[in-house]
């Protein structure tokens, strides 16, 4: 492996990625919650009935069997973990090309040294990688064209 190629591994945390979107999705939530309430003087917050009991039945309904437009809400915020688990993985595959081109090097020295065995073995390693990579890719189901739909 060449010295100027960073392993795979240092690429930020995705945790801090995930919890980042995790306290951008709650205090957006926080935000509009208290559009709907009192702020009291002794510095309480008091919700309207209305809606503490729409968001309890809510809170009680499966996914499945949320109304349509709510499933949408739901998936559209679902949608930015989508996006995030696919730009991670997308700047993944860029280290990863870089990694796997020093692999396809490695593979022709040994080829031009006469050891097709071990140069047969890092292509067929490079092809599996490859075959790996593009699998999880596709459990994401992430199509960026569709962004802002």
């Amino acid at each position: 492996m060449s010295a100027a190629i960073e392993p795979i591994y240092s690429t930020p945390p995705l945790m801090e990625k995930l919890a980042d979107l995790c306290h951008q999705q709650w205090s957006g939530w926080m935000e509009w919650l208290f559009k709907f309430g009192t702020f009291n003087e002794n510095g309480t917050f008091t919700i309207n009935s209305d809606k503490v009991a729409r968001w309890r039945k809510q809170m009680m309904t499966p996914f499945a069997d949320l109304s349509e437009d709510e499933r949408e809400s739901d998936l559209y915020e679902a949608s930015k973990f989508q996006k995030l688990f696919y730009t991670h993985v997308t700047d993944l595959k860029t280290k990863l090309s870089l990694q796997l081109a020093d692999a396809d090097d490695t593979a022709d020295t040994y080829r031009n040294a006469g050891l097709n065995g071990i140069a047969k073995m890092v292509n067929t390693y490079t092809y599996n990688v490859w075959q790996i990579f593009y699998e999880i890719m596709e459990a994401y189901e992430y199509d960026p064209s569709e962004e802002g739909r």
